[in-house]
Parts: C-alpha cells; structure tokens; sequence
C-alpha cells in the first residue's frame, strides 16, 4: 500500500526526532562517559588525556581525588593530562602524596618510594 504524502511528512519529522534525540543522547552520553574516565566533573575535554602506570616500594593503596583504585601496581589509569595528585597508603597507614606530570596521549610510568614521599596530615 502507498504511503500518502501525509504520511510521508509523518515519517520524515519522526525521523527527524529520532535523529536529534540520538544525538542529545549520544552527547550527553560522552559527557557523563568522558566524567566517569576523567574522574572529575569539571574537566574540559579538551585538557586531553595521557595514561599513567604507578608501582610503589613497598606496595601502597592508591587514591585518585578522593577514589581508591586499589594496590600497587596500577596499569594504564586514563586520567587528564597535566599535573594530577595521587595518594599512595603505606602498610604503616601513613598517607603520601605524589605528584605526576602526565603527557598528552602518552605512557607514564612511575614507580614510587614511599620513604621518600611527603607525609599529608
């Protein structure tokens, strides 16, 4: 059975709407992914985002804005380029901090000593 121009016009508007609801959806989608992979709310997206892997001596819990990520060693934690502060906690329940530069696009790679990181109260 022919569809009447009527109909047409129907067809081609949901379209249209399902269209832009797909996109509405898919952007807000990235946003919330992009904030859950960044692992902070108000990062730009376009900061950019490097890779970090982070081992300790001895192992360490490790904590990135207020999330534990569990024991050291911790492989390729997409977080946003720039300078990020992880905590490392001890088995003497001390809390460090390290301070990483990370690269754009890139690997980097950190092995900790935990003596010779700065005690945070």
């Amino acid at each position: 059975m022919p569809r009447t121009d009527s109909a047409q016009a129907v067809m081609r508007s949901r379209r249209r709407w399902v269209g832009l609801a797909a996109v509405v959806f898919l952007g807000a989608a990235a946003g919330v992914a992009a904030r859950l992979l960044l692992g902070r709310e108000e990062a730009p997206l376009s900061v950019g985002v490097g890779r970090v892997s982070i081992d300790s001596r001895p192992t360490a819990q490790l904590v990135f804005e207020s999330r534990t990520l569990g024991r050291t060693p911790q492989l390729d934690l997409y977080v946003p380029a720039g300078r990020q502060t992880f905590h490392l906690i001890g088995p003497d329940g001390l809390r460090r901090r390290l301070d990483v530069h990370v690269e754009r696009d890139a690997v980097t790679k950190i092995v900790a000593e935990l003596e010779k990181l700065p005690v945070e109260p």
